[in-house]
């Protein structure tokens, strides 16, 4: 995978736990489930794309369509992870077309955005709670 070549190539920018963390993901990558349906997707949903009013919170759009594509429609829950589990609960409740994999299929889809995003996210404020919740994990 994607994921396990980066990480090998850049090891070393991971601290010991970090690694060991990583190292158990990676294996879970290893079975991958099926994804059910293929849909258009955004595929780089994550804060800096989502535009809400700052006076209502109420959400407004979607930018930056650059990356769109059709895959698994779990690929953009993944960038909801950077909001909380239960942001990503309260979507998907929301969502009619959720089947009983999405949470678990978008999850495994943020922990390889972690991994190959994390070292150079260090440095960026929306990174704080995926890294804060990689440290736990």
């Amino acid at each position: 995978s994607r994921s396990a070549s980066y990480f090998e190539e850049h090891e070393a920018w991971f601290s010991i736990d970090e690694r060991h963390t990583i190292s158990r993901w990676l294996k879970e990558f290893e079975h991958p489930k099926p994804d059910p349906c293929l849909s258009f997707v955004h595929s780089d949903i994550y804060p800096y794309h989502l535009m809400h009013d700052p006076v209502s919170g109420q959400f407004t759009g979607v930018i930056d369509w650059a990356d769109h594509c059709i895959t698994d429609r779990a690929k953009d829950f993944s960038g909801l992870w950077f909001y909380g589990e239960e942001f990503v609960d309260a979507v998907i409740a929301d969502y009619p077309q959720a089947d009983s994999t999405l949470k678990e299929r978008s999850l495994r889809m943020f922990k390889a955005l972690v991994i190959c995003c994390a070292p150079v996210g260090r440095r960026d404020p929306v990174w704080e709670y995926p890294l804060r919740v990689f440290r736990d994990w």
